[in-house]
């Protein structure tokens, strides 16, 4: 990551506001001239955008699984005598 301060909340609902525009542009088959990419860069940045959001959230899921404990169920069978 740059230099920069650490992305906000704010930042990211952006985004998202951003992507939601563009997806609407691309309904309408206007994608490239909304964002300013030919449709080939376009597609490569949309494919890393997703790569990097993929990797994120594996890393967030790693670690929130190593915090839960994990609780294990046992099958217990019980003899009956009688």
């Amino acid at each position: 990551m740059s230099s920069q301060s650490s992305p906000t909340s704010e930042q990211l609902y952006r985004l998202m506001d951003m992507l939601d525009e563009l997806h609407s542009a691309a309904e309408e088959g206007r994608a490239a001239e909304f964002i300013g990419l030919s449709a080939a860069e376009l597609a490569a940045t949309l494919r890393e955008i997703i790569y990097t959001a993929q990797e994120a959230l594996q890393e967030i899921q790693a670690h929130r699984v190593a915090q839960i404990p994990t609780l294990h169920l046992v099958d217990k069978k019980i003899d009956k005598v009688g």
